[in-house]
């Protein structure tokens, strides 16, 4: 059974060694590489800081109590009836239906807990796999965004993706 919960020390060990798959991280803005425990705790820290701040909600995605992802909801600081969603699944629980029920039970979240009425995503342009998960989900392609951000030294279009309630 899938579950959004939130963060703590036992997901330090999963968190560290999930988000050193290349494949995983290849899809994530800017994560650190290597991710160190020392990462982990600095984000767990900051997820704890947002516990009370109706900002920006984080949660480990569980499968059976086991930790397999990461997800978060972060309101847009223009709009505070819209939210930008995030989301990573580990490589070896890909391809089945995880992430579309991690991703739904964050978007009702986001729509009956936090009274959104737009939940955005972007992804870089390449990633087909979370574009499918999205359109699965409900979300509708808006545009793609050429030349929006670096990853090193390499820039990267990006596709715009929402869903409203």
């Amino acid at each position: 059974m899938i579950e959004l919960v939130r963060y703590s020390d036992k997901h330090i060990t999963e968190l560290v060694r999930i988000l050193n798959q290349s494949e995983v991280i290849k899809w994530i803005l800017m994560p650190p590489v290597p991710y160190l425990i020392e990462d982990a705790e600095s984000y767990l820290g900051k997820c704890r800081n947002n516990l009370n701040s109706d900002i920006e909600y984080n949660f480990a995605v569980e499968l059976n109590s086991k930790y397999i992802g990461g997800s978060v909801l972060r309101r847009t600081g223009d709009d505070m009836n819209c939210a930008f969603v995030g989301y990573h699944i580990g490589k070896e629980y890909w391809g089945k239906g995880y992430g579309a029920l991690a991703l739904r039970k964050l978007v009702k979240f986001g729509f009956e807990i936090m009274k959104l009425k737009k939940i955005k995503a972007f992804i870089f342009e390449d990633n087909i796999v979370s574009e499918k998960l999205l359109i699965k989900c409900g979300f509708i392609y808006n545009a793609e965004i050429k030349n929006k951000v670096y990853k090193g030294k390499t820039v990267y279009n990006l596709k715009y993706f929402s869903l409203e309630a």
